[in-house]
């Protein structure tokens, strides 16, 4: 069987990452704050019940009741009230986009199961937890899928191995996995794949496949809209790659529109809703909180005690130093990878609550 070792490595992490969250932790089980849609997951998660339940985009007023009947937080900050009247859900929709079929799946069992319907019982817990393990093992197969383009069959299987067991890559897929991290991980997997097999043979359907990515990304969390450089850089290690890139993106214009559309209109939810909500296309819902652009918290967000990422994921160090080989024998490749990371690390510390409102982990950098 071609390709046997890293067949087997994708079989094992999806097994694993399945029996963890079935047996080890199932959060779905587990009531109030600790449940699967709790804390930031709830308000990510809040516009399906407001649209499809409670038909409250605007006012949210199902959330007190929520609160009381599962505490999925200590207090109800998913969405805070707005200058007129209205409430904003703190989060982008990027991460409800997502949910949605798990979600559409859980209303359509809970009432035929004996359940409420009202988008915080069990079977929404299920689906939402479980559902996400399954992002999880379709991002591990397109990775898999982009190693093997570059590297020997061992290779490809060590890293989903490591990446599986020796990264809080585990946390956020098998426990925490309704997180943006999971799904981002999975986005960046689905984009570098697309943008590989764009340039190989360019189609109207990859380049709309790389547009939708984008806009999904940035709706989830708009910092990443600096996932853009992959597609752009993909490939160009030199002057005279470059200059073909150029050349390629003056060929391909219409497809490259086709792109950059597809990324407005998915990104647009988010405007329209802020609009029907509050009546401005721009409402920063993050209110008190914001970045350092000037002074961010690098040291600390890679060497702390507190949420040091390279503290308390080391084997991540060995990734930093890969950049090294990466320039010297895929130099095409070294340009588009590296600065999105040194970028990524920059935005991802220099917000203010650098630690993310964990520790002992980063999970700012599982997806990337």
């Amino acid at each position: 069987m071609k390709n046997h070792l890293s067949l087997y490595a994708w079989l094992f992490s999806a097994a694993f990452l399945l029996a963890v969250n079935l047996l080890y932790y199932p959060k779905w089980k587990i009531p109030g704050a600790e449940a699967a849609i709790s804390w930031d997951v709830s308000g990510y998660y809040f516009y399906l019940p407001a649209i499809f339940i409670y038909k409250d985009l605007k006012k949210v007023g199902f959330r007190e009741e929520i609160h009381r009947k599962y505490q999925p937080a200590g207090s109800p900050y998913q969405a805070f009230q707005h200058e007129d009247g209205n409430y904003v859900m703190k989060y982008s929709a990027g991460m409800a986009v997502q949910y949605l079929p798990f979600f559409l799946t859980a209303h359509a069992l809970a009432r035929l199961l004996g359940y409420p319907a009202d988008g915080f019982s069990r079977p929404y817990q299920v689906a939402i937890s479980v559902g996400s393990v399954l992002i999880a093992i379709l991002g591990l197969w397109f990775i898999r899928k982009v190693l093997l383009r570059y590297f020997k069959d061992g290779a490809a299987a060590a890293t989903l191995l490591i990446l599986v067991l020796a990264t809080n890559y585990l946390d956020y897929t098998a426990i925490n996995g309704p997180m943006t991290h999971n799904y981002l991980f999975t986005l960046y997997a689905l984009l570098i794949w697309l943008t590989i097999k764009f340039y190989e043979h360019p189609a109207y359907s990859k380049a709309l496949g790389i547009g939708l990515i984008l806009g999904l990304a940035a709706l989830t969390r708009p910092t990443e809209i600096i996932s853009a450089l992959i597609p752009i850089l993909w490939g160009v290690g030199s002057v005279a790659q470059a200059r073909e890139r150029m050349a390629f993106f003056v060929r391909h214009w219409p497809k490259l529109a086709l792109a950059a559309a597809a990324t407005i209109a998915v990104g647009s939810i988010q405007l329209i809703y802020w609009k029907y909500v509050s009546g401005d296309w721009i409402v920063y819902s993050y209110q008190e909180q914001g970045f350092s652009w000037l002074k961010p918290h690098i040291r600390n967000g890679l060497f702390s005690y507190r949420a040091g990422w390279l503290i308390y994921t080391p084997v991540m160090g060995f990734a930093l130093l890969g950049f090294i080989t990466l320039a010297r024998q895929y130099r095409q490749l070294f340009p588009a990878t590296f600065l999105f990371t040194l970028l990524f690390i920059y935005i991802a510390f220099a917000w203010d609550i650098w630690w993310y409102g964990g520790s002992l982990g980063q999970r700012s950098m599982v997806q990337a």
